[in-house]
């Protein structure tokens, strides 16, 4: 049965990727909390000033290591590039506690070290991940997957801080070094990754030359998906900044804030596959994107005049439910834009360099914001993630139709411009407009 008729979770490939998904997101986020009380509470050398610019370091790692990691991923092999993931996230893991036991600003320049290459580490996993999911997943199927791995994700991420809050009883110390086992975890984990996915699943049909990809000749498409992924990220960095503040002047205690951080995983981790599996084509996921995104936003924007905590809660299921449809089928897109590896390499890079920008970005500001009432950082984001969104919508269907209006008004072309890959761009960006999808040049494209 070939893969294109099973069920993607029924993989073992597939099924591979979920589980270093969730037990890297589990890792990872096990320790974001813990680590200033670390710090402060058992590294005593460490300014406190200074905690901040540790915690940084490994977002700013993330956000260096997005672009060049992506490009790596694709000349090293996928499952020793992860391997090496995990390998350097647990030595940066136990290099911290090894080195709290020094002092001076050696000691706090190793940490804030450790930490960067950390986040670096954690670009590559990711990147990895990314690269491995086109490979092993049928494009038709291939926003499913990212369902499941984004499921994955959140449910690690959800699990991992509980985890954390149990093994933190004994010491906090312990948090730092169950992570590093649970890298050790990952490894074998990884090593159970195919070297290479079959080549009728990674490699379109035709001539080689006719498959080949520039930024240049995608650069309209990308630009709207930026544009999207601007907006779904830049509401993540108000979540992050304001939702615990927002909830207790809502009136929720300090133990329901917890509960409803994690309510807010519930949506996405039942309905993220499921709409991905719903969104097949290009015009599903683009319906998907757009339809998911509104509804977050409007969200967002109606948190401010929202006084009652039970309508808060209900709002917040909406709004996570549109972001489980919109982040897979986003992902798939920019998964599927280009025909060949290098170029998607480079997109990758650039897409996931944007998300971490503009998601460490918004936090900042929403922590600004924050002056001016809790509730200010979610309606300025919203209406930003509003323009963003509708920047986008517009963009794509106007160059849909200005390419579709200039095909049929254009004189015959010479034979030498008669360039498959042109037409191969054109029915791209037909696709994610919401047009027939079966033209010659996707056919002939899809695996």
């Amino acid at each position: 049965m070939s893969p294109t008729q099973t069920r993607p979770w029924t993989q073992t490939p597939v099924q591979v990727l979920i589980a270093v998904t969730f037990v890297s997101s589990a890792t990872v986020w096990a320790a974001v909390p813990y680590l200033p009380i670390f710090l402060s509470e058992e590294v005593g050398y460490f300014p406190v000033e200074l905690i901040g610019v540790a915690v940084a370091a490994s977002a700013l790692g993330l956000f260096v290591g997005q672009y060049p990691m992506a490009r790596l991923a694709r000349r090293v092999s996928i499952r020793s590039f992860i391997v090496a993931g995990f390998v350097v996230e647990g030595v940066s893991m136990l290099g911290v506690v090894a080195v709290s036991k020094g002092g001076g600003a050696a000691g706090v320049a190793a940490i804030v070290g450790l930490r960067f290459v950390a986040g670096i580490a954690r670009a590559g996993i990711a990147q990895s991940v990314r690269a491995a999911i086109r490979k092993v997943s049928a494009s038709e199927q291939r926003a499913e997957v990212f369902g499941l791995v984004g499921s994955a994700d959140i449910a690690g991420i959800t699990l991992g801080t509980f985890l954390a809050g149990l093994v933190a009883f004994g010491s906090v110390r312990s948090v730092f070094v169950a992570g590093a086992l649970a890298c050790a975890v990952c490894i074998p984990l990884a090593l159970a990754l195919p070297r290479q996915a079959p080549a009728e699943m990674t490699e379109p049909d035709g001539d080689a030359e006719a498959n080949h990809t520039t930024l240049f000749s995608v650069r309209v498409p990308l630009t709207v998906l930026l544009l999207f992924t601007a907006a779904t990220t830049v509401l993540i960095g108000a979540y992050n900044s304001a939702w615990g503040p927002y909830l207790r002047d809502r009136g929720a205690g300090e133990g329901a804030v917890g509960m409803l951080f994690a309510l807010f995983t519930i949506p996405f981790i039942a309905f993220a596959p499921l709409f991905g599996r719903w969104a097949r084509t290009p015009q599903r996921r683009m319906t998907a994107v757009v339809v998911g995104t509104a509804l977050a936003v409007v969200a967002a924007i109606s948190y401010p005049f929202l006084a009652w905590l039970p309508v808060v809660v209900v709002v917040e299921l909406l709004a996570a439910s549109g972001s489980a449809a919109a982040e897979p089928s986003l992902d798939a897109l920019v998964s599927d834009l280009a025909q060949d590896e290098d170029a998607q390499s480079k997109i990758f890079g650039i897409a996931g360099t944007a998300s971490s920008a503009v998601s460490a970005g918004s936090a900042v500001v929403a922590g600004l914001l924050m002056t001016g009432g809790v509730g200010r950082p979610f309606l300025v984001m919203g209406c930003v993630a509003a323009l963003a969104l509708a920047l986008g919508s517009c963009l794509l269907g106007l160059s849909s139709r200005s390419t579709v209006a200039g095909g049929e008004e254009a004189p015959a072309e010479p034979a030498s411009h008669d360039d498959p890959r042109r037409e191969l761009d054109v029915a791209r960006l037909g696709a994610l407009a919401g047009e027939d999808p079966t033209s010659p040049a996707l056919r002939e494209e899809a695996p």
